[in-house]
C-alpha cells in the first residue's frame, strides 16, 4: 500500500509540476550516442525489475500453496504487472516534467534552491 501511495502521489506531484508554470525549463533530448542508449535502457528497465519487482517475490511464494507452478506464474505476472504500472508511470510522468535533467529520485526534483515547485508549504510562524 505505501508502494502504491507513494507513485500515486510523485505521479500526481510530477503532473502538476509539469503542468504549471513553476516548472523548469525541459530538454526531452536523449543523451548518449548510438548503442549507449540502447544498453542504458535495458540497464534501466531491469535495475527497476530486480531491485523492486523481485524483492515481492519471496512474499508471493511464501503465501502459495502447492501446486506452486502455475500459482507461482501468475504471482510473477502480478508483480511485474505492478512494478511496471507504479514506477514506470513516476518514470514517464518525471521525465514529462522535468526533462532529461531529471535527478536519480523523482522527489529531489520538486525542490530547486530550497523551493519548492509545488504548492506553497504554510507554517504556523506565518
Amino acid at each position: 500500500m505505501l508502494i502504491l501511495a507513494y507513485c500515486a502521489c510523485t505521479t500526481g506531484g510530477a503532473i502538476y509540476i509539469g503542468d504549471s508554470k513553476n516548472g523548469l525549463r525541459k530538454d526531452y533530448s536523449i543523451t548518449g550516442v548510438g548503442i549507449n542508449r540502447i544498453f542504458g535502457a535495458i540497464n534501466g528497465i531491469s535495475i527497476i525489475a530486480t531491485m523492486y519487482g523481485n524483492a515481492v517475490i519471496p512474499e508471493i511464494q511464501a503465501t502459495l500453496a502447492p501446486p506452486v507452478t502455475g500459482k507461482m506464474f501468475k504471482g510473477l505476472l502480478l508483480c511485474y504487472a505492478i512494478v511496471i504500472s507504479t514506477y514506470f508511470s513516476v518514470g514517464i510522468s518525471g521525465y514529462w516534467a522535468f526533462g532529461n535533467q531529471a535527478q536519480g529520485s523523482v522527489l529531489q526534483n520538486f525542490m530547486v534552491d530550497g523551493k519548492p515547485l509545488g504548492a506553497k508549504v504554510v507554517s504556523f510562524d506565518d
